[in-house]
């Protein structure tokens, strides 16, 4: 964990979507709680962040609760999704049907569950969801989402361990060519304006959603900037 400060690492995301391990939910934070508090107790001497990323699935809606104040406990921040299909099909996936996807009978908890994520950020907890992508998880669930200006390959990308391009992690996957990092970019806007206007609906990316968020306008980029500064002249997340 040394070589993370030292390498200049500015954030560190540890995906947690349990408190205790569940089936099928692998990824739990007693596993990791002591590396965590290491993290933690780093984060002044090498100025980087550290936050919780919690997937919000059809069984871990109380978890995700529980992961919301340890992490408020802890001082660090918190960044949610909404567990859903892959939006590219993918030959050897075989868990489509059993991926813990939000289900009918599960609607009302999840909306109980937004509503109170959604106090908590108001109430200051800090969160990288704005209040809107919180709201907007209502609406997906129940595939009633309308298209939302993506900012994928336009700017975020994701580079893949081969060193090619993809707008992003939903579309790790695509067999589309993007460019590289021997190469550089190709990210044609109309090649990404037809893709986008087929899988933003069936996606809810909270990366390229925020970016979205604050490119809608000048006074919520000042007030990102003005965060990320208040943090790193203060040492808070």
């Amino acid at each position: 964990m040394q070589e993370i400060g030292k390498a200049g690492i500015s954030a560190i995301n540890l995906a947690v979507d349990s408190v205790d391990k569940h089936p099928g939910i692998p990824k739990y934070f007693n596993r990791i709680r002591s590396r965590l508090e290491y993290l933690v107790e780093m984060e002044q001497k090498y100025n980087y962040i550290t936050f919780l990323n919690i997937n919000i699935t059809d069984e871990n809606v109380d978890d995700v609760r529980r992961l919301t104040e340890t992490a408020h406990a802890y001082g660090i921040p918190t960044d949610y999704h909404i567990n859903e299909p892959p939006v590219v099909e993918y030959k050897t996936y075989r868990h489509r049907d059993k991926g813990k996807w939000i289900t009918e009978k599960r609607l009302k908890d999840v909306d109980e569950l937004v509503d109170w994520l959604i106090k908590k950020n108001i109430a200051g907890y800090t969160m990288v969801n704005s209040v809107d992508h919180l709201r907007a998880m209502k609406k997906f669930i129940r595939h009633e989402l309308r298209p939302w200006p993506c900012r994928a390959g336009i700017n975020s990308l994701i580079i893949r361990l081969d060193g090619s391009f993809a707008p992003c992690f939903e579309l790790y996957g695509s067999t589309e060519d993007w460019g590289n990092i021997y190469d550089g970019p190709r990210f044609d806007p109309d090649r990404l304006a037809g893709l986008k206007a087929r899988c933003a609906p069936r996606c809810l990316s909270t990366c390229n959603y925020q970016l979205a968020h604050y490119y809608q306008s000048v006074l919520w980029a000042l007030q990102w900037i003005v965060k990320h500064a208040y943090s790193s002249i203060l040492g808070v997340s």
